[in-house]
């Protein structure tokens, strides 16, 4: 009996581990003040950038537009008028009028 409980343990103690070691810790909290840019596709590249009041700047083109957090179980959710922003690690997902595109952070210095 002990045995199937080590046994049990060890294999749950695994499990765990695996599940944590697919956590990368790509997941990084926005600098405030920081501008991050992120290359779109078709909609083109991005400005993303939190400013420490509890809101963000969105700038597509010559179009900025301010953003609210939203509810995220993961990453960082942003939602405006027609527009919501969730980013994780270096990726994210641009929504336009139902209209989702997939955007990677293109690198700063």
């Amino acid at each position: 009996m002990k045995q199937k409980v080590l046994i049990h343990g060890i294999a749950l103690s695994a499990a765990l581990l695996f599940l944590t070691a697919c956590d990368s810790g790509a997941e990084k909290e926005a600098i405030v003040g920081h501008p991050y840019q992120y290359d779109c596709g078709v909609a083109g590249s991005v400005i993303f950038q939190v400013d420490g009041n509890n809101k963000a700047m969105l700038q597509i083109g010559a179009t900025a537009m301010v953003l609210t957090p939203g509810i995220s179980a993961s990453g960082a959710k942003y939602t405006g008028s027609d527009v919501v922003f969730w980013s994780k690690g270096k990726e994210a997902t641009l929504t336009l009028s139902d209209e989702e595109y997939h955007c990677v952070e293109i690198d700063g210095e």
